[in-house]
């Protein structure tokens, strides 16, 4: 073996040791909490992993907006974990009014979440649609998981979440906590 083939063949070998290096790296600290994927529609004009700057500026003027939750960051060490969620009214959803929750994890939108006032004419709106969950239950269409229900109050709701986030808020919380 030449000179120059035993310096490309250490170079090769130097090569994947360093490839393997950084992928058993990657694999100890973990995933980052924070990346951005393409989003997916939520709803119309709601796109998950979008910025919760993005999301609320997209809002009407005259909607109120509340703040359900704002936890701070975790401070430790450990990758980040932030959720804050937002409650907007007045806002509509497939024609209907009602009050609408914008989930954000580590500042990319989880969830939309949607209160109705009228059930019974939302649900008809989302038939049409091509989603019957009339008597509640889910579905998922892609990356979006869609819940109908009631809350501990009794409200009815319909809920739209992005199951890469979710998923990947599992894995913190399993993990990390």
């Amino acid at each position: 073996m030449t000179s120059r083939e035993r310096r490309i063949t250490t170079l090769g070998i130097a090569a994947a040791a360093s490839a393997a290096g950084v992928m058993v790296l990657c694999n100890l600290l973990g995933e980052s909490f924070t990346e951005r994927l393409p989003g997916e529609v939520l709803l119309p004009g709601f796109l998950s992993y979008a910025t919760r700057t993005d999301v609320l500026a997209s809002l009407d003027r005259d909607v109120a907006l509340r703040v359900i939750e704002d936890s701070p960051p975790v401070a430790d060490g450990r990758p980040p974990f932030a959720i804050h969620t937002v409650e907007a009214q007045p806002m509509s959803c497939f024609g209907q009014r009602g009050v609408m929750r914008l989930s954000f994890f580590n500042d990319r939108l989880l969830e939309v979440c949607f209160y109705v006032d009228e059930p019974d004419a939302l649900f008809g709106a989302l038939r049409e649609q091509g989603l019957a969950l009339d008597g509640g239950g889910e579905l998922e269409r892609g990356c979006v998981r869609i819940t109908a229900g009631k809350d501990a109050a009794g409200r009815r709701f319909v809920a739209w979440r992005d199951v890469r986030l979710v998923r990947q808020q599992d894995r913190w919380l399993s993990r990390r906590s």
